[in-house]
């Protein structure tokens, strides 16, 4: 190249001068554009977490989830929602780095309904969401969509089947399941035969199911709608469970556990639930209750092994692979559960091990 230049003579040295000069100016343009981008993007993590800093401050909980929810549409138009769930796991994380477990699965329910109520395609607004805080968001735009425009429910059944060709198509489709049964329970009134009624109108057993979970969870647990309270469970919840329809009173009492453990705080008073439960019944009363060990003890595997712990082998492997599976909406790398695993020892081990690399495979194999 050299020679064509000293051939050219001057007017080539001018030519090769003013490229340098272009390219300069280009780099110097695109570096100050990104700077720009990251200015921009820390300036918006930081308004947003004013916005949450400031609804904080409120004296009670309940107060602040009303906060959350009447300030959050100036928010949201500004900045969108993926931006603003981003801020808010993040804001989470750092504010408790030793939870593997981001607390924010209600603020994100709230977020979720707030945009699920002013956007059109609930589709795109569950994209949004992604799988932050439990996929609290998710839950919380079926049920915003839904108070919207009631007429969804004739094509209930339809809702979630873009989450079956989904990155991760089983926690994807049993999310958008579950918000549904949140956004069910208030349309029907929160009536419990009603609203598990309405579950039906989904397509398998599974996605009824997991829309079962969500009623549950409005009802007696965490409600989306902030003007909500939950129900107080009769202390025999067989007695709640024969008087939902049929087809749920099984699934119901499979509950026992987890109703047992929010009644007494006692690992051991939880594992008789199950325990005193019918044969068939006991070991996916412990894989409930193992599911719900994870996220009640925010992702401490030693206290989920702990409460894992039975009498029986089969009843300490079921707990593990429902803790595995709940380990795996948090956490898709499989770290946690490796964690899990390795506490136990033996053929519990080796089974626990293989259920999550058989989960992994599932998770992320090619739709």
């Amino acid at each position: 190249m050299y020679g064509i230049f000293r051939r050219s003579g001057k007017l080539a040295w001018i030519f090769y001068l003013t490229a340098v000069v272009i390219i300069g100016a280009g780099f110097y343009l695109l570096v100050n554009h990104n700077l720009g981008s990251n200015r921009n993007k820390d300036e918006a993590v930081h308004s947003i977490s004013l916005f949450f800093d400031l609804c904080d401050q409120e004296k009670s909980d309940r107060e602040r989830l009303y906060c959350l929810r009447d300030m959050a549409t100036d928010v949201l138009d500004q900045y969108g929602l993926s931006q603003v769930m981003t801020a808010l796991e993040t804001r989470v994380i750092q504010k408790n780095s030793e939870n593997p477990v981001p607390k924010c699965h209600t603020e994100a329910h709230i977020l979720g309904a707030v945009s699920g109520e002013s956007m059109d395609n609930l589709g795109e607004v569950m994209v949004q969401c992604g799988r932050s805080c439990g996929y609290g968001c998710v839950h919380g735009a079926a049920l915003g969509a839904l108070r919207k425009d009631p007429g969804i429910l004739d094509r209930a059944a339809s809702i979630c089947l873009p989450f079956v060709a989904s990155k991760i198509p089983g926690q994807d489709l049993t999310a958008c399941n579950h918000g549904l049964g949140h956004g069910f329970t208030e349309i029907a009134g929160r009536d419990p035969a009603d609203s598990f009624l309405l579950c039906d109108r989904l397509n398998s057993a599974n996605d009824k199911q997991e829309c079962a979970t969500g009623v549950f969870m409005e009802l007696f647990e965490t409600s989306v709608s902030v003007d909500q309270a939950v129900i107080e469970l009769p202390n025999d919840l067989s007695i709640f469970c024969k008087t939902i329809p049929i087809g749920y009173q099984k699934w119901c009492r499979n509950k026992a556990g987890t109703h047992e453990y929010r009644k007494t705080q006692n690992t051991g008073q939880a594992r008789k639930a199950c325990e005193n439960l019918e044969v068939g019944l006991v070991d996916s009363c412990f894989g409930s209750l193992g599911a719900y060990y994870h996220f009640i003890f925010n992702g401490n595997v030693v206290k989920i092994w702990e409460g894992c712990q039975a009498s029986e082998e089969s009843e300490t492997r079921s707990c593990l692979f429902g803790a595995l599976g709940s380990t795996l909406v948090t956490d898709s790398s499989g770290a946690l559960g490796r964690k899990l695993c390795s506490l136990s020892s033996g053929q519990i081990r080796t089974a626990c091990l293989k259920r999550l690399d058989d989960s992994l495979e599932q998770i992320y194999e090619t739709p």
